[in-house]
């Protein structure tokens, strides 16, 4: 999974593996001034057909989280169920 400041691209981004109980904590911090759009990228092969293709998950993290200093949850996802706006990777 990727935290990406979506504003800036890829140039931003951190990186990260959940846990085996499949929580997981990711920090981006930005030398730039400039104003971010917080994004959780999950890539994933469940459920998928072909096994060696994947899905790709977008989550758009809520303005009030950016530099509050407070945890944003994003709950529990089911990987099996097929997101609405999720594409291939």
């Amino acid at each position: 999974m990727d935290l990406v400041n979506k504003r800036l691209g890829y140039d931003d981004i951190q990186k990260g593996y959940p846990a085996k109980d499949g929580t997981f904590a990711l920090t981006l911090t930005i030398s730039s001034t400039s104003a971010m759009t917080p994004v959780i990228y999950i890539h994933t092969s469940c459920n998928v057909a072909p096994p060696q293709q994947c899905r790709l998950i977008e989550l758009s993290v809520p303005a009030k989280y950016v530099n509050s200093g407070k945890p944003y949850d994003t709950g529990i996802i089911n990987l099996e169920t097929r997101l609405s706006d999720e594409s291939s990777c």
